[in-house]
């Protein structure tokens, strides 16, 4: 079935104002334009009818384009990096990509990682200019003013009127074809199409549509087969391919196999920014492949094999896997993506499949489903990794169907994955999340298990103060392919190492940290290049309930006086006390000083302009009072009832003071290598502190504190003068 062709006609339109003042009438060398000013137009015929710019397809992808200024969808007549059947589509990213005309007066189009995406590959050196033609023929003229290279003699899908179509005919050697200004477009052939409308003064185009273009297939098994694409539909909805195979064959072939083949076909006749590249071809699979989680093989792996997907282990000696997605070459097999979080499938049995009607399940071993993509589109359906790390399934047959994992992230954000208003960034503990709030600030929140606060930014400074602003309601972020994360509230991380060609990565750690990783290639190692926490002790939940966070080389955890690990295994999960509470009577307790210490929230009551004493009397008039934190310059109080999110922080400008009752204390073993010739006349303060001191000096020996620190610690509680009796 010959391919169609289409005269389509724009009426006569009144001249119109163009409101272009940032566009240009000519470009010199040394001129250039950016993607990301893609609403600037970047050339324009002497009467407007054509504009040439950067020409947006979708989310982050780009073409340099010629196109009609006043049609309602801005037509586009040429592109200089259209599809093309041997290396697919490529699009530029918005940004970093740019058109350049350099000052060897070559126009070069390069991507975000400096690339060359197309270039004019003219060298007519300084004085070369680049104009737009009110025909739409975009020309390069050297210093002598002589056509150097033109558009028009490279065409994509469209002809103008002027324009010619050579080396396409047979028996005429002429091979000449043309659109003129009465609506006629002739061919050497004999060919003719006359417009309906015949007459001058109206804008014409020729274009080679996708959508009457003929479905064909070829393959060494199934044969060559030309159908339709409304044919091609058809067949993806009954599953009947007997038809359209060769009968050479006497029905020995798969049937899925022709499937998959037109699927292909008809997403190759997409509109251009959704048709797959040669390559994704190649790695696409199609509904009724499977993977058991015992077979060992990777499911999946993108084009430039940066990328695989399929079953990965928990740890070794475990019999837990997750399917994900993870860095092929990192040493580690680094994961970005997991289906499963949280719930990970039998080593044995479990299985993922890619249904008949399309659907993406994981079962376990019990053959209950643990995750499904939920994509039941039928036999038309197909499963692609895409070189930047996205999994994507397809219905072929309906471009406004398609599932990707970028749109439901794990852990962590790749190069050109957006953190919008409907996903959120988890760390494998579950406990600290990315996300946008309802203020449209981007916020990190600690959700423990008994309580839920956000510690980044500074909770105690308003969206301003923290250099964000809370009046962009997109609520985006984005990592783009040079090392910048941008958010839409104004924050911005740039990798130390910004540049192009690094592979790169954004994750929650468990630790409740965001960061920005740069990956070594010849290693595979990855480097940690920027983090949104400086100070990791102002994470939340860092120690859990009860622990204190305290600086050192970097920060660890720490029970107060009368508290106890809860779990030696697991910091998280806090100090628990080592006495009973009760309320009793106020004599009955007392308090021990943390220096520079703090619990941060939770207040029972806050006072200022009152002294040490009186702040004292608050917390021991209370029964739910634990701590209380006071900082003497302005006589700050602040009662605790729960203590959550300690810290010690030598600049810190107070203390806190941990209750305690009077007859734990007596019983605490330390109390026992005091100097009987005291008579218990000491400060117990003083003895608890060089019991931890000696016990911390017994620790390994990155955890061992400085003698700078012991004797900050030590003076902290070294009275001016020591009047006890027993020394006299």
């Amino acid at each position: 079935m010959a391919a169609l062709f289409y005269l389509l006609a724009l009426p006569l339109l009144s001249f119109q104002f163009c409101s272009c003042a940032l566009s240009w009438r000519i470009m010199t060398t040394g001129s250039h334009i950016r993607a990301e000013d893609h609403e600037k137009i970047f050339l324009l015929s002497p009467d407007t009818t054509f504009s040439c710019g950067f020409h947006e397809l979708g989310t982050n992808a780009f073409t340099f384009s010629i196109w009609y200024t006043y049609t309602n969808n801005r037509t586009v007549v040429w592109t200089a990096n259209p599809y093309s059947p041997k290396g697919g589509y490529s699009p530029v990213n918005k940004y970093g990509s740019r058109i350049s005309l350099n000052r060897d007066g070559n126009l070069i189009l390069t991507d975000t990682n400096g690339s060359t995406v197309w270039e004019s590959k003219t060298s007519s050196g300084k004085g070369t200019t680049v104009t737009l033609l009110n025909s739409g023929n975009l020309v390069i003229n050297d210093s002598s003013n002589n056509i150097v290279w033109q558009s028009f003699h490279s065409p994509t899908d469209t002809l103008l009127p002027g324009q010619n179509l050579t080396k396409d005919t047979r028996f005429n050697s002429t091979r000449i074809a043309v659109l003129d200004d009465m609506g006629n477009f002739v061919s050497s052939d004999g060919f003719k199409i006359q417009a309906s409308d015949l007459g001058p003064g109206i804008k014409r185009r020729i274009t080679m549509d996708y959508d009457a273009a003929p479905v064909y297939l070829s393959h060494t098994r199934v044969g060559m087969v030309g159908v339709t694409q409304k044919e091609a539909k058809q067949i993806l909805a009954t599953g009947n391919v007997s038809d359209i195979v060769d009968n050479r064959l006497h029905g020995h072939f798969k049937p899925e196999q022709a499937i998959a083949m037109v699927s292909v076909a008809l997403s190759c006749l997409e509109e251009r920014s959704k048709r797959p590249t040669m390559d994704e071809i190649v790695k696409t699979i199609s509904t009724g492949s499977s993977l058991k989680v015992d077979h060992g093989k990777t499911f999946l792996i993108s084009p430039d094999t940066t990328f695989s997907c399929g079953f990965y282990s928990s740890g070794a000696g475990t019999n837990a896997y997750y399917f994900s997605i993870w860095f092929t070459h990192a040493a580690d097999k680094t994961v970005v993506w997991t289906a499963n979080p949280g719930s990970p499938v039998n080593g044995h049995g479990s299985e993922i499949s890619f249904t008949p009607d399309g659907n993406f399940i994981l079962t376990d071993v019990n053959g209950s489903t643990v995750w499904e993509s939920r994509t039941s589109w039928g036999k038309s359906t197909t499963a692609a990794l895409l070189n930047n790390g996205n999994l994507v399934i397809r219905d072929s047959s309906d471009s406004d169907k398609e599932w990707q994992s970028f749109d439901s992230p794990t852990d962590t954000l790749l190069p050109s994955q957006r953190l919008t208003r409907e996903t959120k960034l988890v760390s494998q503990s579950g406990n600290h999340r990315l996300y946008f709030d309802n203020d449209n600030v981007l916020r990190l929140l600690y959700n423990g298990a008994d309580i839920t606060s956000i510690y980044w930014p500074s909770p105690d400074y308003n969206a301003l103060q923290n250099g964000r602003t809370r009046f962009n309601s997109s609520k985006i972020a984005v990592l783009d392919d040079e090392g910048n994360f941008l958010s839409s509230d104004g924050f911005k991380m740039t990798a130390s190492d910004s540049g192009f060609g690094v592979k790169r990565r954004i994750t929650i750690d468990s630790d409740g940290n965001f960061r920005m990783y740069s990956l070594n290639a010849s290693n595979g190692n990855w480097t940690v290049t920027g983090e949104a926490v400086l100070q990791m002790c102002y994470v939340h939940g860092l120690c859990g309930k009860n622990g204190i966070c305290e600086y050192s080389k970097g920060f660890r955890c720490i029970c107060p006086p009368g508290y106890e690990m809860a779990d030696r295994m697991n910091w998280s999960k806090g100090c628990r006390p080592r006495f009973k509470i009760n309320c009793g009577n106020p004599q009955d307790f007392t308090f021990i000083k943390i220096p520079h210490g703090d619990f941060y929230g939770f207040d029972l009551t806050s006072n200022k302009s009152i002294s040490f004493e009186e702040c004292k009397q608050i917390c021991l008039d209370r029964c739910l009072c634990s701590s209380f934190t006071y900082k003497a310059g302005e006589g700050l109080c602040y009662t605790k009832e729960l203590l959550y999110n300690g810290q010690v922080y030598p600049y810190f400008p107070g203390n806190n003071y941990i209750k305690l009752p009077k007859k734990k204390l007596a019983q605490e073993d330390d109390m026992d290598i005091v100097d009987a010739r005291l008579k218990g006349r000491f400060n117990q303060e003083q003895v608890t502190v060089m019991v931890k001191i000696a016990v911390s000096c017994l620790e390994e020996r990155s955890k061992r504190p400085t003698m700078d620190q012991i004797a900050k610690d030590l003076m902290a509680y070294d009275d001016d003068e020591d009047i006890h009796p027993a020394y006299f």
